[in-house]
C-alpha cells in the first residue's frame, strides 16, 4: 500500500465519519445473524477481514443495505488494499456501484472515494499488483477506464511488471476475443473498451519490447 493510498484511506474514513454504526444488520433468513453481530460490536477499525469477508459477498442481496455499507466501506476498502487481500477486488467495488456510485453520492464521501481512486491508479507506477483483480474491480467504478490503463505504458518498472502481469492473465483469452476475468459483465461498455485497449497496436508493443528489452520472464 502506498503513502498516497493510506492518505486517502484516511480521508475515507474521516469523510464517512457521520455514519453511525448500525444498532444491527438486516439479514435474510437464510443467513445466520450471529454471523454478523460482530459488524455491531467490534470498533470500526478492529474489524478483521474474516468478520467482513461474508457480508462483502451478501450486501445488498441477502445482507444489510447502504447505511451500514457506508459505515464499513472504509474499513472493507482498508482491507482490500492490502498486499494478499481475501478479498476480491470485483465484488468490493460492484457493491460500490450498487450503493449508487457515482450520481448518488454526494459531498466529502465522493471526493474522498475520487481521490482514493486516483490514489489506487498512481500505485501501478510504485506497487506490483494483481492487475487482473484491480482493474475489473475498477471497471465499475473508473469511467474511461483505458485512459487510466495508459499509465502501464509509462516504461517505469513496476508498471511494465502490472503490464505484462495483466496481458498474461488475459493472454490465452484474448485468442478468442475475451478477458480472463469471470466477474466481468461482457455485455457492458467498460468490458470492450479494456478489450480493445489490449489490442491497441502501441500496448502491443510495449509488451514485446518490455519481454525483449527487460527479460521479462516471471
Amino acid at each position: 500500500m502506498t503513502e498516497a493510498v493510506q492518505t486517502a484511506l484516511g480521508d475515507l474514513y474521516r469523510a464517512f465519519g457521520d455514519v453511525r454504526c448500525p444498532n444491527r444488520i438486516e439479514i435474510s433468513p437464510v443467513k445466520n445473524e450471529a454471523d454478523y453481530l460482530p459488524l455491531v460490536r467490534v470498533p470500526l477499525r478492529e474489524l478483521s477481514a474474516d468478520q467482513l469477508w461474508s457480508y462483502t459477498y451478501s450486501v445488498f442481496y441477502t445482507v444489510g443495505g447502504t447505511e451500514d455499507f457506508f459505515y464499513l466501506l472504509p474499513r472493507i476498502l482498508e482491507l482490500a488494499s492490502v498486499p494478499f487481500s481475501p478479498f476480491d477486488n470485483e465484488i468490493v467495488f460492484k457493491k460500490v456501484a450498487l450503493s449508487g456510485w457515482p450520481g448518488e453520492w454526494q459531498g466529502d464521501c465522493r471526493l474522498a472515494f475520487e481521490s482514493y481512486l486516483q490514489a489506487v491508479v498512481a500505485a501501478w507506477q510504485e506497487v506490483v499488483l494483481d492487475m487482473n483483480s484491480w482493474v475489473c474491480g475498477l471497471s465499475f467504478c473508473l469511467p474511461d477506464l483505458p485512459s487510466h490503463l495508459d499509465s502501464l505504458l509509462s516504461g517505469n518498472a513496476s508498471a511494465t511488471s502490472n503490464l505484462i502481469r495483466f496481458y498474461e492473465a488475459n493472454s490465452e483469452s484474448l485468442l478468442k476475443q475475451r478477458l480472463g476475468n469471470s466477474f466481468w459483465e461482457m455485455s457492458e461498455g467498460p468490458y470492450r473498451a479494456v478489450l480493445q485497449w489490449l489490442q491497441r497496436e502501441d500496448v502491443n508493443r510495449h509488451i514485446q519490447n518490455a519481454y525483449l528489452e527487460s527479460g521479462f520472464n516471471d
